[in-house]
């Protein structure tokens, strides 16, 4: 056919969808968006590509999402400058960048422009909850990449804004920002109280269910997370464990499959903390399988790690080092940084079981390197006691280094209130 009349019919199909078939329309837009670009009808498109990515970003089939927000963007291009081309564009740029920290991780490379170049639409004309989903999406690349000092200074920013706003939605979303921040920063004081006033006082499924859909996780869960982890720092392990199973239950209730990796991925954390190897091995396990469901690579990444953590808890080091050495070359070339203090002292651990003592060593001074580099300071204490433990096992005639080391971390734990750190370094200390 000539292209003229082959556009006539993909545009005669499109309208005849449009106004005698409108549950089709309603089911899968991604049709009518196509027929309408046939038709060299981007105007027409533009909304049902949309739709279409909306639909799949709702059913957490992100992947496909992606490809419907794209296109609708690059026929967007077309468009004259106007103030409704710029509302458009910024109605796919934000669910886009979701998007991508769903499938790809929190620090993909894409996140950072995309959000960038909401700010700039959200800014010019957007409204102001809209200017808050931006903040808090460039906030979560941000943080994933260890760029600590900067996110103090995005979560303050969105702080303000909430108070501004008196949003119970919106404040629920912004705590989180300064709670996240300040743990990894080794405030477990300060984290703890953002989260359980969160969860106190502004915690309404509705509004969580919505704010889900903006920030690709469910508040409800993320902050009971991180909560958990808070507490079990503060000497409260019990609680610290029964807010991990809320916050598992909350992911499983409200049926979002990300939120549930997410509350999986913490439990792991947890876990580990508590040297509980098998319910480690397991929530990794069942994070893997998620995430390989639904496309999730960081979580795919976490996984590993944590089944490897579980598998080294229960002794068996041949299987969790090749896995841990995995995990975390995959990590880091997702662009992440957050949390490699932790995951370094894993695979350092794991090089001390297998009899490789002097790469575990030079692990941990790794992953101090990162701590220090991106105040990434929660596993400090625990990575100089680490290296006091492996000095001895190298050359017990370096008591007094290692005591150095114990010192070095008892110090950090009582500066950062964690009893769980401070219990652990004096019982190395005691049997030194």
């Amino acid at each position: 056919l000539l292209k003229s009349k082959r556009q006539q019919h993909h545009q005669r199909i499109a309208e005849v969808l449009e106004t005698q078939f409108p549950e089709t329309a309603a089911t899968t837009p991604e049709l009518l968006a196509q027929h309408f670009t046939e038709a060299n009808l981007p105007e027409r498109a533009v909304p049902y590509w949309e739709r279409a990515g909306l639909l799949c970003r709702d059913r957490s089939a992100n992947t496909e999402a992606i490809g419907h927000f794209t296109r609708g963007l690059q026929l967007l291009e077309s468009f004259d400058d106007s103030p409704e081309k710029d509302k458009q564009e910024l109605r796919l740029q934000l669910p886009l960048g979701t998007a991508y920290l769903s499938t790809k991780g929190y620090a993909a490379p894409e996140g950072g422009p995309i959000f960038a170049r909401a700010r700039v639409l959200a800014e010019r004309i957007g409204e102001k909850p809209q200017l808050f989903a931006v903040m808090w999406g460039n906030w979560a690349w941000h943080v994933v990449r260890g760029d600590f000092r900067l996110c103090m200074e995005l979560a303050a920013e969105a702080m303000q804004l909430a108070e501004e706003l008196n949003d119970p939605g919106i404040t629920m979303e912004a705590l989180f920002m300064p709670g996240l921040t300040l743990l990894y920063r080794g405030d477990f004081v300060g984290a703890r109280v953002h989260c359980e006033r969160a969860i106190t006082e502004f915690d309404n499924r509705e509004l969580c269910a919505i704010w889900t859909a903006y920030t690709g996780q469910n508040s409800g869960v993320t902050h009971r997370c991180y909560l958990a982890l808070a507490l079990w720092h503060l000497g409260l392990p019990d609680q610290a464990l029964a807010m991990s199973r809320e916050a598992i239950a909350r992911a499983r209730e409200v049926q979002h499959p990300f939120s549930l990796c997410y509350a999986l991925h913490h439990a792991g954390w947890l876990f580990q903390h508590c040297r509980l190897g098998a319910e480690c091995e397991a929530v990794g396990t069942e994070e893997i399988q998620i995430a390989s469901e639904h496309c999730f690579a960081l979580w795919s990444v976490t996984g590993t790690l944590y089944r490897a953590a579980g598998l080294l808890q229960q002794g068996r080091a041949s299987e969790a080092l090749p896995e841990l050495r995995q995990g975390i070359t995959a990590y880091i070339a997702s662009g992440a940084e957050l949390a490699l203090p932790f995951y370094l002292s894993l695979l350092a651990e794991a090089l001390q079981q297998s009899g490789l003592q002097d790469e575990s060593l030079s692990t941990i001074a790794e992953a101090l390197r990162y701590a220090d580099k991106n105040e990434d300071l929660f596993q400090t204490a625990e990575l100089h006691r680490q290296r006091g433990e492996l000095l001895l096992a190298l050359a017990p005639d370096r008591a007094t280094e290692a005591e150095s080391c114990f010192q070095t971390s008892l110090n950090i734990a009582r500066q950062q209130h964690s009893q769980a750190w401070q219990l652990r370094t004096t019982t190395s200390l005691a049997r030194l």
